[in-house]
């Protein structure tokens, strides 16, 4: 039964993995191999005054201690 599961939700891009999930990015940063930094750009429905952004499944979702590297149990 689980692995019935777990095979529909890869299927249908829902599985899900420690550290990741869906989140709404408002803003993109645009790179390129040349020039590096390019801009800026506003993502989702931009002609919306209620504009939330696009939706991605997958992104990193770290606590600060994460994200520089810092063993909860740590002492000063």
């Amino acid at each position: 039964m689980l692995k019935l599961l777990a095979d529909y939700a890869y299927a249908y891009g829902i599985e899900t993995e420690p550290g990741f999930k869906s989140k709404q990015v408002r803003w993109a940063i645009e790179l390129d191999s040349i020039n590096g930094f390019t801009g800026v750009r506003e993502l989702g429905d931009t002609t919306s005054n209620n504009n939330n952004g696009q939706d991605f499944l997958k992104c990193p979702d770290l606590s600060q201690a994460e994200l520089v590297g810092v063993k909860p149990d740590a002492t000063f």
